[in-house]
């Protein structure tokens, strides 16, 4: 399987796990580190799509805080496919 990033239709590569970030400044195939306190579980990973949302919002460069909110209310700064979710021990993406 290819993925494509959203905004660009880039083929950018064929990782099963796989992150969304919000901003053209993380670039395709960019490795990052993926951690989460409640499961104290880190994975590397890397970008594979832009999103959610939006894909002008590089929060991790200025205030840390994503902008975008989710119809529940959630500040959300990344998404993740289902297999990432599942090696950090959610299901969906949500616990």
């Amino acid at each position: 399987m290819t993925l494509e990033c959203a905004t660009t239709g880039l083929a950018c590569g064929s990782a099963t796990e796989y992150v969304a970030l919000p901003s053209t400044t993380a670039t395709c195939g960019q490795g990052v580190y993926v951690y989460t306190t409640s499961k104290e579980r880190l994975i590397a990973t890397s970008v594979q799509d832009r999103g959610p949302g939006v894909t002008n919002d590089p929060y991790w460069n200025e205030n840390g805080q994503p902008t975008w909110v989710n119809p529940s209310g959630y500040h959300v700064g990344m998404d993740g496919s289902s297999e990432l979710w599942a090696i950090l021990g959610f299901v969906s993406g949500v616990d």
